[in-house]
């Protein structure tokens, strides 16, 4: 299955927090900025997702993608996420 999107609608990439204990949607950070090759090249998605509309987690690895994050692992869970609107 390969994702798609429709061109009509607007983008957005954001973080989404969750709580490590009660996967509760704890909040949403919009990126200003989104290099998608640059992320490729850290999350390699599958070739299906090659525009990264899939989420995918963020880990201790690769938290320098997103250097105005301050991310604490011991509570909580980051998710690059994808939406349109």
């Amino acid at each position: 299955m390969t994702y798609t999107f429709d061109q009509t609608m607007q983008l957005i990439r954001q973080l989404d927090i969750f709580d490590l204990h009660t996967d509760a949607l704890i909040n949403e950070i919009e990126l200003t900025e989104f290099h998608l090759e640059n992320m490729i090249k850290y999350f390699d998605p599958p070739i299906e997702d090659n525009q990264m509309y899939m989420p995918y987690k963020i880990d201790e690895e690769r938290k320098h993608l997103f250097p105005d994050i301050e991310f604490n692992f011991d509570k909580y869970e980051y998710f690059l996420a994808c939406y349109s609107i």
